[in-house]
């Protein structure tokens, strides 16, 4: 349970967060990556994989050098990279769509997300999600720079007009979390769908925990209610039923 006061902005992640990771679609991404930039480029998937790792040290992201480098587009290149996932189980939760909408009324809901703008947009029509959130926010409005990188967490406060402190995210992802918890923001861990609880897999750093007790896991409420949302006198609560 969480209880703060003046939250003014509620953010979701998007992979693994409103959709269960078991869609496989973020275990694609950088098979597809390096898939693309192969092709892109002319060599070898290995060379391919090799100059993504080391545009990521150097440039924060391999398409800002692939950019820099090889003149490739960024947003194209994305594009392309996404177009050729199977995205065929990617599934809504039970009831979801619905509580999210009833929580919108009350406070300004947002997507914040790594995905690029094609798939994510598409995604959140098959989910059924369409009508809820104020902003969606996709790596391209980041200029290709991904959480948890600090300047996006920040950019993002700077969006949407509110202190760390009147934002609280919700994400799969421990370690984009942890960042944003040490800017001031309130954080909500969201089971991904991986592993049964108690344990629990951060997809970005690989890292596994045999014991987390405090997430949401929107698949096993019952009843399908799976935030209670209260605004008054400038507060709200935000609890797992």
């Amino acid at each position: 349970e969480i209880k703060s006061g003046h939250i003014k902005e509620v953010v979701f992640d998007f992979d693994g967060t409103l959709y269960s990771s078991r869609a496989g679609i973020e275990f694609q991404i950088r098979t597809q990556m390096r898939h693309c930039a192969a092709e892109t480029l002319g060599v070898s998937e290995e060379e391919a994989r090799g100059l993504l790792i080391q545009y990521n040290k150097s440039h924060r992201a391999g398409v800002l050098g692939l950019r820099e480098h090889h003149s490739v587009d960024p947003t194209a290149f994305y594009r392309k990279v996404y177009d050729r996932m199977d995205i065929s189980r990617l599934k809504p939760y039970e009831g979801l769509a619905g509580q999210l909408n009833t929580l919108s009324q009350s406070v300004h809901l947002s997507v914040f997300t790594n995905s690029n703008f094609s798939f994510t947009h598409r995604a959140i029509e098959i989910l059924g999600l369409t009508r809820v959130f104020t902003r969606v926010i996709t790596v391209e409005d980041n200029e290709f720079i991904r959480k948890p990188d600090p300047e996006v967490y920040k950019k993002l406060f700077i969006r949407l007009e509110v202190e760390p402190c009147e934002l609280v995210m919700f994400d799969d992802i421990v370690s984009s979390l942890k960042v944003l918890n040490e800017l001031g923001g309130h954080t909500v861990l969201v089971c991904n769908g991986l592993r049964d609880a108690p344990g629990y897999i951060d997809l970005h750093t690989g890292e596994q925990f045999e014991e987390v007790t405090e997430y949401i896991d929107w698949s096993k409420a019952e009843p399908a209610i799976f935030v209670n949302f209260s605004l008054g006198n400038g507060f709200c609560n935000f609890t797992e039923v």
